[in-house]
């Protein structure tokens, strides 16, 4: 099996956050639910090439891996993360 076919981009499901923080746009995860995801328009090109899962799908192909499962963020996308958790500080309490 190759990298590729190992990676996986892990997105948030339209129902859980209805107004993203950040520009992107909607997809169907790919894991079977059919639930909409988001997903990070300045990040196509990793999420054009490999499956695009919710949460609960990633959680449950993880948990169904017979291998070691490591996760990865790309550098790209280290700005998006803070800009996520910064837009929901406010939600904490």
């Amino acid at each position: 099996m190759s990298e590729e076919d190992e990676t996986l981009y892990v997105a948030m499901r339209v129902k859980d956050m209805p107004t993203p923080p950040i520009p992107c746009v909607k997809l169907v995860c790919s894991g079977g639910c059919g639930e909409e995801v988001w997903v990070d328009k300045n990040v196509e090109r990793i999420w054009s090439k490999v499956p695009v899962l919710c949460m609960n799908c990633s959680v449950k192909a993880m948990d169904s891996s017979k291998e070691e499962v490591d996760l990865v963020i790309a550098p790209e996308t280290i700005g998006t993360v803070k800009k996520f958790f910064k837009g929901h500080r406010h939600t904490r309490t």
